[in-house]
């Protein structure tokens, strides 16, 4: 992904051009759907949150149903049913996408973030 540009405009106004936002297509024959990354990672995060543990690791007998959760939230994203596999792949590709993003929250010179919120969207990169 690109990063955002600041744009000057012939007017004097800054278009700054959407890079968040992506299209996405799960199995050949369904629909394209369009999401906004941070609020998918950020609402994945969520769901998995339920099968975590105080340290934020997954609890090793809740694996299957975490990927079931997974599977149950993009599959609503999707429109149509989808399997486990798909919906850790598809999060995997939102989870890079997000990466992506990451120099927005540590500043121009690398440094931390301003406050722990600041980065939830980028505070769990574990696979399910």
């Amino acid at each position: 992904m690109e990063a955002t540009q600041v744009k000057p405009q012939a007017n004097g106004v800054f278009k700054i051009a959407v890079k968040g936002k992506l299209k996405c297509q799960i199995g050949d024959d369904n629909p394209v759907f369009e999401v906004e990354v941070l609020t998918v990672y950020n609402e994945y995060c969520d769901v998995r949150r339920a099968f975590e543990d105080k340290d934020g690791s997954l609890v090793q007998d809740q694996i299957s149903a975490c990927n079931a959760a997974v599977a149950e939230y993009v599959s609503g994203l999707a429109g149509h049913p989808v399997g486990r596999s798909e919906a850790v792949e598809f999060i995997a590709g939102i989870s890079a996408r997000v990466a992506d993003l990451r120099p927005f929250w540590q500043g121009r010179r690398g440094g931390t973030a301003s406050s722990p919120s600041s980065t939830e969207a980028s505070s769990s990169d574990s696979e399910s």
